[in-house]
């Protein structure tokens, strides 16, 4: 019996993926006291604006008042302020402004041996003068101050200069880091009052300063409480985990032959003793296999004047270590051993407790050790050529891949582990071996589920588009700089450092430094940071080429948008690119916008353009097929990242299909919900793995136009269709295979009715063969049996239901308009009909009519009488306002007049031009008491 494959059965991947673990601990050693600080009991208020902004005086003082009487509110982090004023419709009225956060602490005496309670709880820690108190900050966005008990604290390794514009008060300026304060001092027993002041207005010493994406504002990643003993590794290296594994031959190479020494590994930290006599330390450092077992060990003796520290460089090897292997999507790939990681780990032994191990013992005697830090090291090397791409452990390895954004509808940037793990196993199932996350430092949870699944990363900094005029400007770029090497800097999946994306000649009117410098700075703090890796940068004008201003990198890449930005003509582009470029060159954004509700056969870059009403789904797929047909065929691209895996925020975007505040360039829509038909696309050219067929354009389900080209999307060898016409015998065809994952047929729905349409594929191995067009007529095969396919196949299959209209019918975006029975007027369809507000039900189903106005947005819209009603007074409705209260589910447009900045009127009227170009006109009217 042939076995079909549908759909929802192909979009769970037969890879698993590797969920790296939980971001609590970190790179935290068992031996110190990790508390999460989610449930701290956190209350929130914020101003708006630059208005209404509390001083420190008032919301860090013990006791304030910051009750919801008092206009606070109770939150858990991760947090953001600006969740749903993005996503509301309103363009630009997202509120960049000064937001606090409360907190109360009980510290109580410790009550076990080595200073550590038996029972922690998020609001009770234990203290003792033998340990530690630090506050650990994932990323908070973008200007932190800290208060304890009424006290400033400057962050651990801050430059004096950071601080905050209104206070003056020490602050961690950049929001995308890592940071950490030592509170050991300032608390005590009992009550203990956190404020945290979280400034996202825009400050000309911090990048990024404009981009197209939200700043969003609030402590809107994890929060942890940290206690270590008195001697410890450091923790004020610029948010880092305190140790620098460095693997000086598995890196960035000039070959593509194995280096020698490949496992040499060499460790750096710092030992701080913070306790007041002279300490003596047995310093173990081991590197354990995925087995646990102990591939390499070396042993030290430290002495530590009180309150000082020390460094400790080690240097072990690894003889013919196990190879960071990339994910691979190849028919029937076994990644069993990808992505293989070593686990490095430094340990602190009281030497005058302890009696001293062997040199190969790693610190795992009976007595306690003080302290421990770990990190995760994966050997590889790679190696970019200009002439034939990106190499890995001596292999070709062509770089396809996507930027990802890390917002989320509704949310905001403020996600948790599960959703990140949503977004990487999304990229995974659509074949990704490469990610530029853009455009700044991502959380460590993203960059660990990198690391254990072999996808090699782009990791940049938020320096985008403009250079601050402030002369601080420069040196806090590079603090970000630094903050990201440190922090990210062991990981095996990141090979590249991005140190600019767009930023251009016009944008350079900082006059204490001009870009090219500034460029060749960042050049080279990275290679002086890292050596083991290549800088790169993202590219939109030709001054930053060889052939012009040369701005500064080890390899380039380019931002370019033919059809979108740009016009159409994707490989000319790149070429001319090339031209003016000594440096090998990538891709790092290309694209276009997309709605699922949006939909047309033969679209064109005339018609669909940016911030227009009209970017039907089908306009991208084919952009990216070209794309595609480009990328395929020259592997001198030593990377390529689409933009964008996701629909992603902007506030101050105008209308992208008649939607304010998105950015619409992503395969999946802002939700997760809808995969749209150019991940599938994307999917059958890069994932061998999972086997399936997919009929492109579904959601077009009423048709105006005909005849029409079925496209199908399938990583299979062969595809065939049978079709069934108002349930009529099933015809076959051979789908016709045009490359790059594409399958055609021609010249179907000719003839207005309801068309069944299935589509099989399978592998041509013989197992399963189509029964094509010659023998198809008045076939009585179903596609309960694939369509005739021999017993014993395996085929995977994909169905769709369209409907071609007749040409008196009308299409509101492609539903079929001719079936719409208005709620308010009809007792035969299901459901309460008193709410209609301007819906439609047919037999129980809502089916949206054309025009409509949002939810929550303050109108009405009375269609009989031709009115768009307001519940609030017209004067003081702005026209912004006014425009963004209302939207198309399919074609149109929404055409406003006399819309005067002082406030609407009775007089103004909104003319609304439907997709068959006819008109109506509607009046403005407040709500009648």
């Amino acid at each position: 019996m042939t076995h079909i494959i549908p759909l929802a059965q192909t979009e769970t991947s037969r890879y698993r993926v590797h969920d790296a673990g939980k971001t609590a601990t970190l790179n935290h050693g068992p031996e110190r006291t990790v508390v999460d600080l989610a449930d701290l009991g956190w209350r929130f208020t914020c101003g708006h604006g630059n208005d209404d902004i509390l001083e420190p005086s008032i919301a860090a003082a013990p006791d304030c008042d910051d009750s919801d009487a008092a206009g606070w509110e109770p939150v858990t982090l991760p947090h953001t302020w600006n969740a749903l004023d993005t996503n509301d419709g309103v363009r630009g009225n997202m509120n960049r402004t000064v937001g606090w956060y409360r907190a109360h602490l009980h510290v109580i005496a410790a009550t076990t041996d080595a200073g550590r309670a038996t029972v922690i709880k998020p609001t009770t820690i234990a203290a003792s003068p033998d340990r530690r108190t630090y506050l650990e900050f994932d990323g908070v966005n973008s200007i932190t101050s800290l208060y304890v008990n009424g006290r400033a604290l400057a962050p651990l390794g801050s430059d004096p200069q950071d601080t905050t514009r209104d206070t003056g008060d020490p602050a961690h300026l950049g929001g995308y880091a890592m940071f950490r304060f030592d509170l050991t001092d300032v608390l005590h027993e009992g009550d203990n009052v956190i404020a945290v002041r979280v400034d996202n207005r825009r400050d000309l010493r911090v990048a990024p300063l404009f981009a197209d994406f939200n700043f969003y504002g609030g402590i809107y990643r994890p929060a942890r409480l940290i206690q270590t003993a008195d001697v410890h590794l450091a923790l004020d290296d610029h948010g880092a985990s305190g140790l620098r594994v460095v693997t000086p031959n598995a890196g960035r190479s000039e070959s593509i032959e194995r280096p020698e020494h490949l496992g040499l590994t060499e460790v750096h930290a710092n030992v701080v003793n913070d306790s007041d006599r002279l300490r003596r330390m047995l310093v173990a450092t081991s590197i354990v296999d995925r087995d646990g077992r102990i591939v390499a060990g070396d042993t030290t003796n430290v002495e530590i004047a009180p309150h000082a520290s020390t460094p400790v460089d080690r240097a072990v090897e690894i003889v013919n270590p196990h190879l960071w292997e990339p994910i691979d999507y190849s028919h029937n790939a076994d990644n069993s051993d990808i992505a293989y990681q070593y686990n490095v780990r430094m340990t602190l032994i009281d030497a005058d407790a302890a009696p001293h191990p062997s040199a190969a013992d790693t610190g795992t005697t009976d007595t306690p050790t003080l302290d421990s830090v770990s990190e995760k090291v994966g050997y590889r090397w790679f190696h970019v050529s200009q002439n034939d791409g990106f190499f890995i452990n001596g292999r070709s390895h062509p770089l396809r891949g996507v930027t990802r954004h890390q917002d989320r509808e509704g949310l905001g940037n403020a996600l948790h582990d599960a959703q990140h793990l949503e977004d990487f196993t999304l990229i995974l199932e659509m074949g990704v071996n490469y990610l530029r996350l853009a455009h700044y430092p991502h959380a460590n949870y993203f960059y660990d589920l990198c690391d254990a699944n072999g996808v090699i990363v782009w990791a940049e900094i938020p320096f985008i588009d403009w250079v601050g005029e402030d002369e601080r400007f420069a040196d806090v770029t590079k603090e970000q700089l630094v903050e990201l090497i440190r922090q990210q800097g062991n990981r095996p999946s990141i090979c590249f450092w991005g140190l600019q994306n767009e930023v251009g000649n016009h944008n350079t009117a900082n006059q204490w430094i001009a870009m090219p410098q500034l460029s060749r700075e960042l050049n080279d703090l990275a290679h002086a940071e890292d050596a083991t890796r290549y800088t790169t940068q993202a590219a939109d004008q030709d001054e930053t080429a060889s052939e012009r201003d040369d701005w500064a990198s080890d390899i380039i890449s380019w931002n370019m948008y033919p059809g979108w930005y740009s016009q159409p003509g994707f490989g000319a582009l790149i070429e001319q690119k090339r031209s003016i470029e000594r440096r090998p060159l990538g891709l790092s954004e290309y694209g276009t916008g997309a709605s699922v509700d949006q939909h047309e056969l033969h679209p064109n870059a005339h018609k669909t353009r940016p911030n227009s009403y009209w970017q039907p789904e089908e306009y991208q797929s084919l952009q990216h097929e070209e794309a595609l047909a480009y990328i395929n065929t020259h592997n001198w691209l030593w990377s390529t990242s689409l933009w964008n895996m996701f629909d992603f925020g902007v506030d101050h975007r105008p209308s992208e299909a008649g939607r304010f505040e998105i950015n619409n360039k992503g395969l999946v829509t802002w939700n997760r919900r809808v995969k749209k038909d150019a991940f599938y696309l994307h999917k059958a050219n890069w994932n061998r793995l999972d086997p399936f067929v997919y009929i492109a354009s579904r959601r077009y389900t009423a048709r105006a136009e005909g005849p029409s080209t079925v496209r199908v999307y399938s990583n299979l060898d062969r595809v065939w269709l049978r079709v069934a016409h108002d349930g009529g015998a099933q015809v076959a065809y051979d789908a016709v295979a045009q490359g790059n994952g594409v399958f055609t047929v021609d010249g179907l729905l000719d003839e207005p009715g309801t068309y069944t349409i299935w589509a099989y594929g399978a592998y041509d191995d013989g197992t399963a063969v189509t029964t094509g067009a010659h023998d198809a007529a008045g076939a009585t095969d179903t596609h309960d049996d694939a369509a005739g396919a021999p017993d014993d196949a395996t085929v995977w299959a994909d169905q769709v239901i369209w409907t071609r209209l007749a040409d008196d019918d009308r299409v509101n975006g492609g539903q079929s308009a001719k079936t719409l029975i208005d709620a308010a007027d009809s007792g035969a369809v299901d459901g309460d009909a008193a709410g209609a507000d301007g819906r439609a039900r047919v037999t129980g189903t809502v089916i949206p009519w054309s025009l409509w106005a949002r939810p929550d947005s303050g109108f009405a819209l009375d269609r009989e009488n031709r009115r768009m009603i307001a519940e609030r007074p017209l004067h003081d409705i702005t026209p912004e306002q006014w425009r963004a209260a209302f939207s198309f589910n399919g074609s149109g447009t929404i055409d406003f007049y006399a819309t005067l900045p002082t406030g609407l009127t009775p007089a103004d009227k909104a003319v609304v031009t439907a997709p068959d170009g006819t008109q109506t006109v509607f009046t403005v009217e407040e709500h009648a008491d």
